[in-house]
């Protein structure tokens, strides 16, 4: 890929991260690491749930220590003390001054494409009051992060090449979101409402008569509000789609779906009664 692409898509990254950001906290006013939380559904903790954080501290983590260049447009010479970037596998970032830990974050996405080569890489955007993080892994096998604060951001490399991501973000979450139930739907070219059975389990999520197989996405995307939402969206080979709102505890709370053809159609939960295919 393009140096120009690389760097390209770093700042696209970073600058999604950078949305939530406070432009005044200081680089050093972090929360330190601490135990991973860990939930099911219901918000009942246990220590064999689900690590909600898993996904994203496996593709953020790494040590990156090639030197950091300066993110700034005219570029900037970078003091030695930006880099280089470690990311521990609980999170912990240090850079130089900068430290700190990505769990405290007000948002954060991971998203798994498949390249043209068939292969799976991951990107990640973070955002808290204190540091924004952004990770793209390239065809070339190279991972790169952005990170920091406005306006001092910077990029790193990472110094080994990482293998192709063979982990869906929904094996991850070792079947979190797995949910079953009903929902009644709007079809908005048609304006037709029917109702339709939902289900989400072992890779599977089928709405009415179509069906997602999640292991075999052209993209995968999960967005997280620590302690607040979710949405978890994917795109298939058809160019079919789905986009998963979800309340702190993984339930449903809204869904669209987009059929092959552009064909969109709204659907929101309802107890049970008699259904029709979506």
């Amino acid at each position: 890929m393009p140096m120009l692409h690389q760097h390209s898509a770093l700042l696209t990254f970073l600058s999604i991260a950078l949305v939530s950001t406070s432009c005044h906290a200081s680089s050093t006013d972090v929360e330190p690491a601490g135990t991973a939380v860990r939930s099911v559904p219901g918000g009942t903790s246990t220590a064999t749930g689900t690590d909600l954080w898993a996904p994203f501290l496996a593709v953020a983590a790494g040590n990156y220590v090639a030197q950091c260049e300066s993110m700034s447009i005219p570029p900037e010479p970078v003091a030695k003390e930006n880099g280089p970037l470690l990311i521990a596998a609980d999170g912990s970032l240090r850079a130089g001054d900068i430290t700190g830990n990505i769990r405290p974050a007000n948002v954060v996405s991971v998203r798994r494409s498949r390249e043209m080569s068939g292969v799976h890489r991951m990107s990640l955007s973070v955002s808290s009051d204190t540091v924004s993080l952004g990770m793209v892994e390239q065809e070339d096998g190279t991972k790169q992060a952005a990170f920091g604060t406005r306006p001092n951001s910077f990029e790193c490399r990472l110094a080994e090449k990482v293998p192709p991501s063979t982990r869906t973000i929904y094996s991850q979450l070792a079947g979190y979101f797995d949910a079953a139930g009903k929902l009644t739907c709007r079809h908005t070219r048609t304006r037709k409402v029917t109702k339709a059975d939902y289900q989400m389990d072992n890779g599977l999520f089928t709405i009415g008569t179509t069906r997602f197989d999640l292991s075999t996405l052209k993209s995968e995307t999960l967005i997280m509000w620590p302690g607040k939402r979710f949405v978890y969206m994917g795109q298939s080979d058809d160019a079919s789609s789905f986009h998963l709102d979800l309340d702190a505890h993984g339930k449903t709370k809204a869904l669209e779906m987009r059929k092959m053809g552009g064909n969109l159609i709204k659907c929101t939960p309802l107890p049970s009664s008699p259904d029709t295919p979506a």
